[in-house]
């Protein structure tokens, strides 16, 4: 994995304990292909994220410039991970 192509996301638990996430931006591939399962436009519609059960996957896309050619990928998420709360 090319490391241009990895973004470190900081990533706070429960505890609040700070630690390092990296996710893998380098593929072009919304989803790695798989098929989407949901989908949300955000408020402003500036924004739509798509979600793949699949892979448990999310992606986000920019929708301001609908008009001018194909979306734009934002940030790809390829894992959700689960967090719990201890309580």
């Amino acid at each position: 994995m090319d490391e241009s192509s990895i973004e470190t996301v900081k990533n706070i638990d429960n505890n609040n304990d700070a630690h390092n996430v990296k996710i893998d931006i380098g593929n072009n591939k919304p989803h790695n292909g798989k098929l989407i399962t949901k989908l949300e436009v955000s408020s402003n519609e500036e924004h739509l994220v798509t979600y793949s059960q699949e892979n448990d996957s999310i992606v986000g896309w920019s929708v301001e410039d609908k008009d001018e050619g194909p979306l734009k990928l934002d940030k790809t998420i390829p894992k959700i991970i689960q967090i719990s709360s201890k309580r």
